[in-house]
């Protein structure tokens, strides 16, 4: 069929399957991957503005209706928990003077991510530098860079470096 669903109700066909699935109803849609006639919806929780990502939930789902064709939530299981986070020191309007001025920040948002054996809570700023998107996650305590992330774009869909 040429005929597909669009990310709108992609995203909310995932989320209603993730709680059919007994998933939290915290989950929220953070990335939107299209490939190959099917859709990959990755959910994470977010609680008190805070992006989970540690804990994702994975929907499959089939372009042209949107019927469910799998769901991997091996992260969200080993790993969903109540947390006791570090106090966020660095305000919101701090985390652009910790990005490159090459970089355009579009969007900034707190993020608990995975970081070797640990989390680190940080800001996440989603950017963009000359047609490419990037994703710079500042430390919300100290303001240290952790971490920086390039969007590819390639045949099988999007993915992060």
């Amino acid at each position: 069929k040429s005929e597909r669903i669009g990310q709108s109700e992609a995203n909310a066909l995932a989320l209603g399957y993730a709680a059919d699935a007994g998933y939290s109803d915290t989950l929220t849609p953070v990335w939107y991957n299209e490939f190959d006639g099917k859709i990959l919806v990755t959910l994470a929780p977010e609680i008190d503005d805070i992006v989970y990502y540690p804990d994702i939930v994975k929907i499959k789902l089939r372009a042209s209706d949107g019927a469910l064709t799998g769901i991997e939530a091996c992260s969200y299981c080993a790993n969903h928990r109540e947390r006791d986070l570090p106090k966020v020191v660095m305000d919101r309007d701090a985390v652009k003077g910790c990005v490159s001025d090459k970089l355009s920040v579009e969007h900034i948002r707190l993020a608990l991510i995975p970081k070797g054996s640990g989390e680190r809570l940080c800001w996440e700023a989603a950017s963009e530098y000359d047609g490419l998107d990037y994703f710079v996650y500042v430390d919300a305590t100290d303001g240290s860079q952790v971490e920086i992330l390039r969007v590819i774009d390639d045949n099988q869909g999007k993915s992060v470096i």
